[in-house]
């Protein structure tokens, strides 16, 4: 017989054994699957993406550090945004108030405005870009790595190449 009196199939594991066993596989696989580390969705091609980055006002040394080639990353998530390919260094933009009240446009010495455009991979959407999972948009404010240098700025473009 297959199953003998003492429930153990071919009189060396039980049934129970044999359930506990599957359960613990069945965990295991619901587990690994939420962590992603079990995908089975198709490989997607990924889209050669350039990001420009922009900060009005960054003080001088900072934006002098800043050199081609370097990597760069959004250091929230810690998602790479690439190498630099690009850097546009001009005055900085501080507003204030004129004596009518209006906003107006400044520059302050010491500090100037940077543009730093990166090459990346991710995958283009209708509204931005994924990158590692994670989605980001123009207008988007984030603290962006660059090198050693730190930047609180805004995403202001995302072009697919």
């Amino acid at each position: 017989m297959i199953i003998d009196k003492e429930g153990r199939l071919f009189g060396k594991i039980s049934i129970i054994d044999i359930l506990t066993l599957l359960l613990f596989l069945l965990i295991g696989f619901v587990f690994f699957k939420q962590l992603g580390v079990i995908n089975n969705k198709p490989a997607t091609k990924l889209d050669n993406i350039e990001l420009v980055f922009y900060q009005e006002e960054v003080n001088d040394f900072t934006a002098n550090s800043v050199e081609l080639g370097q990597p760069s990353k959004e250091t929230l998530k810690n998602i790479s945004f690439g190498e630099v390919t690009q850097i546009d260094i001009d005055e900085s933009i501080s507003w204030d108030k004129d004596p009518d009240g209006k906003q107006v446009p400044a520059s302050r010495d010491g500090y100037k405005s940077i543009y730093i455009t990166t090459s990346t991979q991710g995958k283009a959407t209708d509204n931005g870009v994924i990158l590692s999972g994670e989605e980001y948009y123009v207008g988007q404010t984030i603290v962006f790595k660059v090198g050693n240098a730190m930047f609180y700025g805004d995403i202001a473009g995302i072009k697919v190449k």
